[in-house]
């Protein structure tokens, strides 16, 4: 795991405005892919969906591009 119990990533989508609220478009839950563990990238499309558990209606799609970067940080010994 990417870190201690973190399998899948969360997206909410919104559209943004300047002088009112900005307005919910969709979400959705990501399962991190094995291919992005092991180093690959991976392109796939989701569903975003609705907030409320009873209009689980499809709100379109979105196209994400996941890969992963490892950060090594070295102790200064000075």
């Amino acid at each position: 795991n990417l870190f201690k119990g973190m399998e899948r990533i969360y997206i909410e989508l919104f559209d943004q405005r300047s002088f009112t609220e900005d307005n919910f478009i969709g979400e959705c839950r990501i399962e991190i892919p094995q291919e992005v563990i092991s180093g690959q990238t991976k392109l796939s499309w989701y569903p975003l969906m609705g907030r409320e558990t009873s209009a689980n209606e499809n709100q379109g799609e979105i196209l994400v591009m996941m890969s992963l970067m490892v950060r090594i940080q070295l102790k200064s010994c000075i």
